[in-house]
């Protein structure tokens, strides 16, 4: 995915933490925070549970 440019992360509220990355679901952008340098299994496995964290929640 490209880099979101700074507009476009202020509309979705990913500038509270730089740097962020953004998760999608049910036609939305989630910003999640990146926690520093992490391998990239690592930082998959992050990313896994924030989106299982979003599957509990019902769409909008």
């Amino acid at each position: 995915m490209e880099t979101v440019d700074e507009h476009m992360a202020v509309k979705l509220g990913a500038l509270n933490h730089t740097p962020a990355s953004l998760v999608a679901r049910c036609g939305q952008w989630h910003p999640w925070p990146v926690l520093g340098v992490m391998p990239d299994v690592t930082w998959v496995s992050v990313l896994r549970a924030r989106e299982a964290q979003l599957k509990e929640a019902a769409c909008p």
